[in-house]
């Protein structure tokens, strides 16, 4: 009997234990970040933020905590998933599934998408900022390219829409392939 009263015990703490992680990593992304922390100092008290690829890593805790399902809800590229990988914190990595989604979708994106800006449509590459997007708008990664340069994103198969530099006339909608790279040139008059 007592060895019962022990194990409903302790199923009662480990219950409010995930409860209390849950809802407070739930509040946590609920408040606006007033000011960027360093990437050391960086956690899950950080707001989502939907701009650049550097705030991504909170977007992509709270999409794979909140999810019922064990999968990320929204498609990212390796890069950000392995930064997002090396600063869950111990709690998410505990009490969630986060490493195990992001470890899933690392391995399923086997596509590959090339991207470089040129000045015209036979001209050479020059530098700028490509973000890869879903149709639905969701930023999958940004990187900024220098001179002569192309930027690589890994990412699911799929379609995705790549801009340059934030111009919507500057963009193309790109189908990736499994085990493909496809190579694309914006074409963006500056």
């Amino acid at each position: 009997m007592m060895r019962r009263i022990l194990a409903v015990g302790a199923a009662v703490i480990a219950c409010a234990a995930i409860t209390a992680c849950l809802v407070g990593t739930a509040q946590s992304f609920a408040k606006p970040a007033k000011h960027k922390a360093p990437v050391a100092a960086r956690s899950h008290h950080v707001a989502p933020s939907l701009g650049r690829s550097d705030d991504l890593t909170p977007q992509i805790l709270f999409d794979c905590s909140s999810s019922r399902s064990g999968y990320l809800t929204h498609r990212y590229s390796v890069r950000v998933l392995l930064m997002a990988q090396r600063e869950i914190p111990y709690d998410v990595a505990n009490y969630t599934s986060c490493p195990q989604a992001i470890r899933r979708q690392v391995i399923r994106s086997n596509a590959r998408i090339s991207v470089s800006i040129h000045r015209s449509r036979h001209g050479r590459a020059v530098a700028g900022r490509v973000v890869v997007r879903t149709l639905d708008g969701h930023e999958v990664d940004g990187r900024v390219v220098g001179n002569r340069q192309a930027a690589d994103f890994a990412v699911l198969p799929g379609v995705y829409v790549v801009r340059a530099d934030g111009q919507p006339r500057c963009s193309r909608r790109v189908s990736a392939s499994s085990w493909r790279t496809t190579s694309v040139r914006l074409p963006c008059a500056r």
